[in-house]
């Protein structure tokens, strides 16, 4: 049911978000937006041990990192239910074709799917826009 790929635009080097990142960041900001959990809402299970092993990292830097990227307002992400969400993902990968936003929709109605409420709401916000 997911994608079978993500959509990155090539413009991500140019900006200034993109410029402020060490190359350290931009490598897992690629693998947040691109590892094999990604799903339609671009709100997943992050999984800490498969990340170390796809990223090469440290369960240390990937926390860091992922502290770095919530700072930055790229994503939410809550430990207790080791979600993610990554915030603009609806920018480049959703569209407004009505199956699109009516599976996403479903996904949401489904508590299971996604376990952290504030997560929920603010997909909830952004799929509302």
């Amino acid at each position: 049911m997911g994608m079978t790929y993500s959509k990155i635009e090539r413009s991500f080097w140019e900006t200034d978000e993109a410029r402020e990142l060490t190359p350290e960041e931009k490598y897992f900001w690629m693998y947040l937006q691109t590892n094999a959990n990604v799903n339609t809402l671009g709100c997943y299970a992050f999984r800490m041990r498969k990340a170390v092993d796809e990223t090469g990292y440290n369960k240390d830097t990937i926390e860091k990192l992922l502290d770095g990227m919530v700072q930055r307002g790229m994503i939410l992400y809550d430990a207790t239910t080791r979600e993610v969400f990554l915030l603009h993902w609806g920018k480049t990968n959703w569209n407004r074709q009505t199956a699109t936003l009516r599976a996403m929709k479903a996904v949401l109605e489904n508590p299971q799917r996604i376990i952290e409420k504030d997560l929920k709401k603010k997909i909830k916000e952004l799929l509302t826009q």
